[in-house]
């Protein structure tokens, strides 16, 4: 498959992702919440930044709830604005979090937001590669808090159907540690 724009390779993903059938998909996120969860820096960790699944993304939701079962501090994305990115913040449960932006779960503003760097943060993305480069939703908010917080180990999780050899990368891409498939 000869590699097109990001934004080609943004919308081909989606409605790849967006396609698949449901129940397969419903066995796929549970092999990956084991995967995630029995992961060693997420056992070792204290602290873990996930972010709140949308639409047909792997389910995380339920990755926070087991994360919760585990006494791990929960630290999710706020996003503040384009020019300003993106904030984590601590939650407690599900009931701590509102439709934000983009249609998206998100924490209420009166919780305050932590400046600190979680021990493992989970990154979304459409596509990834081999050497851990993604294709997100355009808006380059974890790219910038990704370059904030370079000592955080980052983990993301992928069907197989959304993993290629490379895809185009920017100065600014910031590569993820380790990728977990099904």
């Amino acid at each position: 498959m000869s590699m097109g724009s990001k934004s080609q390779l943004r919308a081909l993903f989606l409605a790849e992702r967006d396609e698949l059938d449901a129940a397969i998909r419903e066995g796929w996120d549970l092999k990956l919440l084991s995967n995630f969860v029995e992961h060693e820096k997420v056992i070792e960790a204290d602290h873990v930044s996930c972010y709140v699944s949308y639409g047909t993304e792997i389910n995380t939701v339920a990755i926070i709830a087991e994360l919760r079962k585990l006494g791990k501090r929960i630290s999710v994305p706020r996003i503040i604005s384009k020019a300003e990115g993106m904030e984590m913040v601590p939650i407690q449960s599900m009931s701590d979090l509102t439709k934000g932006k983009y249609g998206i779960l998100a924490p209420s503003n009166d919780i305050a937001s932590i400046t600190e760097s979680p021990d493992v943060i989970l990154v979304p993305g459409l596509v990834f590669d081999k050497e851990g480069y993604r294709i997100g939703y355009g808006g380059g908010f974890y790219d910038r808090f990704l370059a904030l917080h370079p000592n955080s180990y980052t983990i993301a999780l992928a069907y197989k159907k959304q993993m290629v050899q490379r895809l185009p990368r920017e100065p600014f891409d910031i590569s993820v540690d380790e990728i977990i498939n099904p």
